[in-house]
């Protein structure tokens, strides 16, 4: 054998790259949007918002970061990896790809346990004279999202009217223009969910909200230039809540006394998890933060009539700051932590701490 088949048997073989999927904790959940949460506590709008651009949900976990994150991990290996990819492009011999699978299904494993799932029935008792009994009508609602997100049940109508009319346009042409107002109704429940106590709880925040169109009058101005102005009538009740939900342990709400059409009421939540998993030795462990990063509901007390500058979705008042952010708490940490390297890093992002193992 001569001395270049030598170099030629030593050489390394040339590895090929891999596809892997990503952990569910790096995409951003698919939530149905559902009722709009009025938050300003106002039905009826004299000019209604434009299309409200819905803030979807965001990955716990971005693709970027878990790329900066297994660079560290993996730094004295002979991974290669295409940094934010979807799915994970990495080039590794076996026992380095074996032990990259591992770290991934661990983290798959951490991330479906910040599910949260929802059952919620709101149920109303009426007197049937002809009958001489009690009606209960009942309404269920089901649904799953990840610790932090909004999530909402129900659905509302939106009854247009003519509000009043643009005077401006009447000045210059004669003919008044009418204004397309606008007045919901309906039954919906918003609710905000956060894992705490390392997952055995759900702190649940929402907003219920019950309201019925009882009639439209008519206003004549009794001008040549304008039209008849319509005035819808919105019978409603808005009851904010929190509290906590633990296994087999609803959060009820009640409502009692409240005129018709919407009489007494009673609400009942059960919300489940999963507790967070055992601490890895090796790889990161999971730390929810949604609780810690959560700025409650941004909510005013409903006024009654029409007010222009007054949007139904969109409350003057600023939603609380949290009192320490992940990222202050992220800092203290590393700070106080006796590992000073890279790999030991605590990471945060806005609503979960990685913390190595």
């Amino acid at each position: 054998m001569n001395f270049a088949t030598t170099l030629l048997l030593l050489a390394p073989v040339p590895q090929d790259w891999s596809a892997h999927t990503l952990p569910s904790i790096c995409d951003a959940p698919h939530l149905a949007q559902g009722a709009q949460m009025l938050s300003s506590g106002s039905h009826i709008s004299l000019t209604p918002d434009p299309a409200v651009s819905w803030r979807a949900p965001q990955a716990f976990l971005a693709p970027s970061l878990l790329s900066q994150l297994l660079a560290s991990e993996f730094g004295r290996t002979d991974l290669t990896l295409v940094p934010g990819s979807n799915p994970l492009l990495i080039r590794a011999n076996e026992e380095t790809t074996a032990r990259l699978r591992a770290t991934l299904a661990d983290l798959g494993s951490a991330g479906d346990a910040l599910n949260i799932q929802i059952e919620a029935t709101l149920s109303s008792g009426t007197t049937d004279e002809s009958s001489n009994g009690l009606n209960i009508e009942l309404t269920t609602w089901s649904g799953s999202c990840r610790s932090g997100d909004l999530l909402s049940f129900g659905a509302q109508s939106d009854r247009r009217f003519v509000g009043g009319f643009n005077t401006e346009v009447a000045a210059e042409s004669g003919v008044a223009d009418p204004l397309s107002s606008s007045a919901l109704y309906g039954e919906s429940l918003h609710l905000t969910s956060c894992r705490v106590l390392n997952g055995s709880a759900v702190h649940i925040e929402g907003l219920l909200d019950i309201g019925y169109h009882t009639g439209t009058e008519t206003f004549d101005p009794d001008t040549p230039d304008l039209g008849i102005v319509q005035q819808p009538e919105i019978r409603f009740i808005q009851v904010a809540f929190s509290g906590i939900c633990r296994p087999g342990e609803p959060l009820t709400v009640e409502i009692n006394g409240a005129a018709a059409p919407i009489g007494s009421r009673l609400l009942s939540i059960l919300a489940t998890t999963s507790p967070d998993p055992d601490p890895k030795p090796s790889g990161w462990s999971l730390r929810d933060l949604s609780y810690l990063s959560s700025k409650g509901h941004a909510l005013e007390v409903a006024q009654p009539g029409l007010r222009e500058d007054r949007m139904i979705g969109h409350a003057n008042t600023k939603a609380a700051q949290p009192v320490i952010s992940p990222g202050s708490l992220s800092g203290l940490l590393t700070e106080r932590s006796s590992i000073g390297s890279e790999q030991g890093r605590v990471h945060a992002t806005e609503r979960l701490l990685v913390i190595p193992a």
